[in-house]
């Protein structure tokens, strides 16, 4: 689940026998990150090596399996290697999931029972929690939950059961709203997926405003976001409107928003300077005829 275990880019670091922890920089950083997840994720282990030539003395072959280097140029100067950030938790049992899943699946419909899922995990169908599991199913499209994709997402997670699904939506739940400790990365990233997850059509580049609003509702509940009112009133007025610029609005507009609201508690905070897109120029200008009306 991207969104969540892989919003903030792992640090890796390396030490010396008797040095100090150092940073790789960041090209040979993203190689290490790479083949780590050739290795854990795609379980492929025919390379499990990457030579970094720090400089023409200085040439490591850092071992992603073992966690070590060894400078090419010095049988003694060996080292540490650690990986610090979002690790994904250990797999979930996928025998139990696929029983799990089996339990919901109506064969005479060819179909799988949402609402007798989301009963028995004593989540509402209709709230940011039930957003959140879809999310860890990483669905392409909410029109269709698959057995590969309940499976292999949950699992991911760490899930098993109706038990570890339930006890791992308050943290991701956490990481987006509460204001202190918020990661606006991970419900940016979540912004995103849950754009593409909404279409009707792959192929769509927009969405209307009108189910925007609806899932802007879930997403930044206003008991943690402020200025979300405000926007949920433009979103419904422009939808309303018979003919009008936002009856749509693209991803990349939908995401900003998200994070607009994220970071800012207040419009006194405002400045049209800060390279923010124009629909959150045009809310504010909404928000200031309201009140002078």
């Amino acid at each position: 689940m991207s969104f969540y275990y892989e919003a903030e880019a792992p640090v890796w670091q390396y030490k010396e026998r008797y040095g100090d922890w150092k940073k790789f920089p960041k090209r040979p950083a993203s190689k290490l990150e790479k083949l780590y997840k050739k290795i854990y994720t795609n379980h492929d282990t025919s390379v499990v090596e990457y030579t970094w030539e720090q400089d023409s003395s200085n040439i490591f072959k850092v071992n992603v399996q073992t966690m070590s280097a060894h400078n090419q140029s010095s049988y003694y100067r060996n080292s540490e290697v650690s990986r610090e950030g979002y690790p994904y938790p250990t797999p979930g049992n996928k025998t139990r999931l696929k029983s799990l899943y089996d339990q919901y699946y109506i064969e005479e419909e060819a179909l799988f029972d949402v609402a007798a899922f989301f009963n028995a995990l004593g989540v509402s169908p209709d709230g940011v929690d039930s957003l959140i599991v879809f999310g860890m199913m990483e669905l392409d499209s909410f029109a269709s939950i698959t057995k590969a994709k309940f499976v292999e997402g949950l699992s991911k997670c760490g899930c098993s059961s109706l038990r570890n699904v339930k006890d791992a939506i308050t943290p991701i739940k956490n990481a987006m709203q509460i204001s202190d400790g918020r990661k606006v990365k991970v419900l940016k990233g979540f912004a995103s997926w849950l754009f593409e997850a909404a279409k009707a059509d792959p192929r769509q580049r927009t969405l209307e405003t009108k189910v925007l609003q609806q899932l802007l509702e879930l997403v930044c509940d206003p008991a943690y976001f402020p200025l979300c009112p405000s926007f949920l009133d433009f979103f419904k007025l422009e939808s309303d409107k018979k003919d009008g610029d936002r009856k749509t609005c693209s991803r990349d507009d939908w995401v900003m928003v998200v994070e607009f609201l994220a970071v800012t508690n207040s419009y006194d905070a405002y400045d049209d300077d800060q390279g923010w897109p124009l629909i959150i120029g045009e809310c504010f200008d909404f928000t200031q005829q309201q009140a002078e009306n």
